[in-house]
């Protein structure tokens, strides 16, 4: 019994080798994760049956999917508030539902008692508290919330904090709801009053957890696949899923091995005559149209890129619900796949939605409220999955296409009901999708430079697509799905089908893992290719007129060939090549691994000073050292103003220290970081209003200008700090000082409480 915990243990050691006492607190944090993972076990093993570990890993997603989708909505009617009671009592309401009102521990008990299940569970469970408490370990070197978009990302987390309702207020546009994507943070709000710690710890404790989810999930899709091949070594299972892990978490591209040692060293023996620069780990996110620089820049964020940023943001938190939503795709198949061979598929009413179709249809909303585009480019792939699933029913024949299109537009019609609430209180700040000027696309350098970023990925994509249709790999059934207690009557026999030729035999006869990764492929070169042709217009200019559009839909490219990746590494070895060529295959296969993992080197080693000094994990210590006394009147007012009054403090632009307060506080202010407001509201007329009201309240002699200003934002604190008075260089601090009470004071910071009419 012992062996199997002993992994487990012996990273709760590391851990506090590693964190000291910080430790107590990543623990407590893992274990309200590996509380709300055992509360949605029963659930979730019904829909992975197939998988190997009963989706144990994706039981964590899940349930956090439900429980924070289903307390949104409540909370935006306004029948339940967001607080930390509630939080608690949603989390004990939903065991109780799953444990005792669906029987929930009946499939507990079966699961249990299978000893090899306990021991997958066990490792996996270590696998995440190791990714856990080393991403810890490595924010630890520099947790800092403060520089890129960490301001707003903290700051939309107070913000959620101090929420009982949703929408919530703007912290950055007093008086206006937010007009952006906050339900990640809202997500991580939800885990911090679960936990009971500070945000200042949880900010940092998220962006391990997200780390950490990638790390494990990618891991757990790519292991299934190889699973659902059948009859696999268990190495092979193991390798794939490190692989495709290791790559996404901490992976690049070709551009490092290029610009961080072969230019340097050809340059060194004179065969490179140009300039080359030190090697910045940012450098392969912003390449194309940068270096050299051209009017069509573009920003190719990858998801390691974003892990070790350290910014809290929408696109890097979905990918924990899309690498779930991949995974219950790939189980849907698998089902559909073992019902048809099996023949144990029964005849529904046409109202019937699997329990798997239900929870895509609950994390559909989600996709589309944490990162918009992730809803459009997963339901696509949806579409795709259910399509291969019905042409492999239906005998490649047209009513294939329309059932795909019924059961689809089912899911797109509820999914989009649920997402009313969300939708009717958001203003869309683009303005529409548009063809690119494809002129990029005439100029060898930027071919050149797509290579560097898509490479190796279409290669390897392109290599499995001729290796399925030179070796044509047959369908095993490899699990039967969870079998049904009571007698079915199993639905009336099809017509008979012509016999299937050509491509229709060939598809119909894949492995249910290799359709998967023919549709992954198929997406992941897709979501690249289009992204060359459209773009969605927003407010950048010129030269970065598409940069936004491709960032987020190549993101999920990356996460595809990712995933890919280790399958297709795995999936090539099956062959019975020589000895010779198997050899050949290992090493280069291993080579390109090496290659794309050197960004590691550089992405933990710059950033964090190669993990020499570990400095603790609260992300706004350094205030302390930096705005002393603003980091004082920020604890006081934590401590002492509920609900959230509108406190005044010098507004600035974006990527600065300015909105410090409305940042560390949750509190809303007049205005924020201008150019973002900007960004969110699709113009700045309103905003260059607030500006000059802002100027008017701390540099104007008018007396009642001043107060008309307080009145219409209905301003209950001013703040007087070093910020406000290096921004506001005619600061009338006599004036500010008459209009109320001083609450709090400490040397250069001040806190004025206006007086009421």
């Amino acid at each position: 019994m012992l062996p199997k915990w002993l992994f487990l243990i012996a990273v709760i050691i590391m851990a506090f080798g590693l964190l000291g006492m910080d430790a107590q607190m990543v623990l407590n944090w893992w274990f309200w994760m590996v509380l709300i993972g055992f509360a949605f076990l029963p659930l979730v093993s019904k829909i992975f049956g197939s998988f190997f570990d009963k989706g144990y890993l994706f039981a964590k997603t899940i349930g956090i999917i439900l429980l924070t989708f289903s307390l949104w909505m409540v909370s935006f009617f306004r029948i339940i508030p967001f607080t930390r009671e509630v939080v608690y009592i949603w989390v004990g309401l939903a065991a109780i539902i799953i444990y005792i009102g669906l029987k929930g521990w009946t499939t507990a008990g079966e699961i249990f008692k299978n000893a090899k299940l306990a021991k997958v569970f066990v490792y996996e469970e270590a696998l995440f508290l190791l990714c856990l408490v080393f991403f810890a370990f490595v924010r630890g070197q520099n947790p800092d919330i403060n520089g890129t978009e960490k301001f707003m990302d903290l700051a939309f987390l107070n913000n959620l904090m101090r929420t009982d309702f949703m929408p919530p207020l703007d912290m950055w546009f007093g008086g206006q709801i937010a007009n952006y994507y906050y339900y990640g943070q809202y997500i991580f709000a939800f885990l911090t009053k679960l936990s009971g710690l500070s945000t200042s710890i949880t900010y940092n404790l998220s962006l391990a957890t997200i780390f950490a989810l990638g790390f494990v999930l990618t891991f757990a899709v790519s292991a299934n696949m190889v699973f659902l091949l059948g009859k696999r070594k268990v190495i092979s299972i193991i390798l794939a899923g490190l692989i495709s892990a290791s790559l996404l978490t901490m992976g690049g591209n070709l551009h490092t091995l290029i610009y961080a040692h072969l230019l340097p060293y050809a340059q060194s023996i004179g065969l490179y005559k140009e300039d080359v620069k030190p090697y910045f780990y940012a450098d392969p996110r912003s390449y194309i149209g940068h270096y050299p620089e051209t009017n069509d820049k573009l920003i190719t964020e990858y998801p390691a890129y974003s892990y070790i940023l350290g910014d809290l943001h929408a696109q890097i938190i979905n990918v924990i619900f899309v690498l779930t939503f991949i995974a219950l795709l790939l189980a849907f198949l698998a089902r559909a796949r073992d019902e048809l061979a099996l023949k144990t598929e029964v005849q529904r009413p046409i109202y019937y939605v699997p329990l798997d179709n239900l929870i895509m249809i609950l994390s559909l909303p989600v996709l589309l409220m944490t990162n918009t585009w992730d809803y459009p480019i997963y339901f696509t792939v949806m579409l795709f999955v259910f399509l291969a699933a019905n042409l492999i029913k239906y005998h490649f024949e047209d009513r294939a296409f329309l059932i795909t299109m019924v059961s689809s537009g089912k899911i797109l019609l509820i999914s989009l009901l649920l997402l009313v609430p969300f939708l009717y209180r958001f203003i869309n700040p683009t303005q529409g999708v548009h063809l690119t000027n494809l002129a990029h696309l005439l100029s060898p350098l930027y071919w050149y430079q797509l290579f560097v970023v898509w490479g190796y990925q279409f290669c390897f994509a392109i290599l499995f697509i001729i290796f399925l249709f030179r070796t044509k790999p047959r369908y095993q059934q490899v699990q039967a799905v969870n079998k049904p207690k009571k007698k079915q009557v199993p639905p009336p026999e099809p017509a008979a089908a012509k016999p299937e030729k050509g491509f229709a035999q060939f598809f119909s006869n894949l492995p249910t893992a290799d359709i998967f990764a023919l549709i992954l492929c198929i997406c992941a070169m897709g979501l690249v290719v289009l992204s060359e042709l459209f773009y969605q217009k927003d407010i950048s200019g010129s030269d970065f007129y598409r940069a936004n559009t491709v960032w987020k839909v190549t993101l999920q490219a990356f996460v595809m060939f990712d995933i890919l990746a280790g399958y297709i590494m795995v999936r090539l070895f099956t062959k019975n090549f020589s000895q010779l060529k198997r050899i050949l295959m290992g090493g280069s296969f291993g080579l390109i691994w090496v290659i794309v993992m050197l960004y590691a080197v550089y992405g933990i080693g710059q950033p964090y000073n190669n993990l020499q000094q570990y400095k603790g994990i609260d992300g706004t210590a350094y205030l302390q050292g930096r705005y002393p006394d603003d980091y004082d009147a920020i604890q006081w007012l934590n401590a002492n103003i509920k609900d959230q009054p509108l406190v005044l403090e010098a507004n600035g632009d974006s990527y600065s220290d300015y909105a410090r307060i409305s940042v560390h506080t949750g509190l809303p202010t007049i205005l924020g970081w201008y150019v973002h407001e900007w960004y969110w509201r699709g113009n700045n007329d309103e905003i260059n209003i607030r500006v000059n009201d802002i100027v008017t309240v701390y540099e104007s002699d008018d007396l009642i200008a001043t107060q008309n200003v307080i009145s219409k934002y209905n301003v209950r604190y001013i703040v007087i700090g070093k910020l406000e008075r290096d921004k506001f260089k005619s600061i009338k601090e006599s004036k500010l000082l008459s209009l109320g009470t001083v609450v709090f004071d400490s040397d250069s910071t001040k806190i004025i409480q206006l007086n009421r009419g």
